[in-house]
């Protein structure tokens, strides 16, 4: 039995030694631990026969743990170069925002007018007088389309009762523009009253416009982008100096006489116009800052056959309520101005001419005067200029008529 069992070695190698002379183990390292020593695997002599042996549990923990530190490790670079990619666009977008608004700024410096008048290519220059107006000179503003501009007369006004006042009007002026010049005009005067003639309340407004008025008070080059044409080296190196005045304050005047139909003018009716959402949402923030600036906000019609009706007067009176303004109809009740229609209008009833206007204008400042206590300045020095204005326009008046 012993001669079987030394010689087994050698004439019956086990599998097992191949595999480990396979793996270049020393001779006979395998009789110890192998299969070929009688000893059956998994006993607790083969598990702790050689430190060279691992337990399965063993060799399968390390490549978990392995693997699981692998990806805590490489997570903390990941986060890093992503947060770098982000910052490094932030801050691509912050430099690119930087360069436009400079040369916007930049191009607005250039083609903005350098002085308010028409020859400087300001747009709307008699709307836009008041900028060469004394600081806080200015008593009442009155803003609003074609229809302002054509009823108040500040002259007639002053004459009548000492303040001063501008109208701020343009052709066809829409809300989105009114905010523009209402805001224009106040970083300079401090106005007791600002009167918004009503008409411009019911034109349409696009967002468009809107945003375009808005962004043309930072830069100027959205208004004036057309002026590249005429511009001169005077545009490029001097500063803005306004001082242009409209000898009229903002009114024109017409003696022309084309007789309205007032057959169904303001005739009763309980329908409510529409004024435009985006319209109601201006009126309530030009309301807002005419009382954040110490005005008070006032809603006036003037007289218009064309343009003024029941449904629109019942439209501006809800209006005014929902917003606590104060509501002036010249077409009807105790403010109703005494128009004759056929020859108090030059184009049909509507605008009026310089007699209607007159009529308005009396009307209007005798109201303002009482109803918000305007001053009177007519015998202060420092409004001197008021009083040749107004003897000027009187010369106009009478030269106009002979023509």
């Amino acid at each position: 039995m012993e001669d079987l069992i030394k010689e087994s070695p050698s004439s019956n190698p086990s599998p097992g030694s191949d595999a480990c002379s396979d793996c270049g183990s020393k001779p006979g390292s395998d009789s110890a631990s192998g299969s070929g020593s009688g000893v059956k695997p998994g006993s607790d002599s083969a598990s702790g026969s050689g430190p060279s042996v691992k337990t399965p549990s063993a060799s399968g923990a390390g490549p978990e743990s392995s693997s699981g530190s692998g990806a805590g490790s490489d997570s903390g670079p990941a986060r890093g170069r992503t947060a770098g990619r982000v910052l490094r666009c932030l801050m691509t977008a912050v430099l690119v925002l930087v360069l436009g608004c400079g040369m916007l700024l930049g191009a607005s410096y250039v083609l903005m007018p350098k002085d308010n008048s028409k020859e400087a290519g300001m747009i709307n220059p008699k709307a836009n007088g008041f900028l060469a107006e004394p600081s806080n000179s200015l008593d009442v503003l009155f803003v609003g389309d074609s229809e302002a501009y054509s009823s108040f007369s500040p002259l007639d006004m002053w004459n009548r009762h000492g303040f001063t006042s501008y109208v701020c009007s343009s052709p066809a002026q829409k809300t989105s523009y009114s905010f523009v010049l209402l805001r224009r005009a106040l970083q300079g005067q401090s106005p007791k009253v600002v009167v918004f003639e009503t008409n411009s309340f019911f034109k349409k407004v696009s967002i468009n416009e809107v945003a375009v008025n808005a962004l043309s008070e930072v830069f100027p080059v959205f208004e004036y982008h057309d002026r590249w044409k005429s511009i001169t080296a005077n545009d490029l190196t001097s500063p803005v100096q306004y001082t242009w005045k409209d000898s009229l304050k903002g009114f024109r005047y017409s003696f022309k006489i084309k007789k309205a139909d007032a057959s169904s003018w303001m005739a009763e009716s309980s329908r409510v116009a529409s004024i435009p959402g985006i319209n109601k949402t201006i009126i309530s923030l030009m309301v807002d800052y005419c009382r954040e600036h110490g005005a008070t906000p006032v809603f006036m019609s003037v007289p218009s056959t064309k343009n003024w009706n029941s449904e629109r007067h019942n439209a501006v009176e809800g209006l005014a309520q929902e917003l606590g303004v104060d509501y002036v109809d010249l077409n009807k009740g105790d403010a109703k101005v005494d128009i004759d229609w056929s020859a108090d209008s030059r184009d049909a009833g509507d605008h009026l001419n310089y007699v209607g206007a007159s009529k308005v204008s009396k009307v209007v400042g005798k109201l303002l005067d009482e109803r918000y206590d305007l001053p009177d300045h007519r015998t202060e020095s420092e409004y001197n200029s008021w009083n040749e204005a107004y003897i000027a326009f009187q010369k106009s008046l009478k030269s106009a008529k002979k023509g």
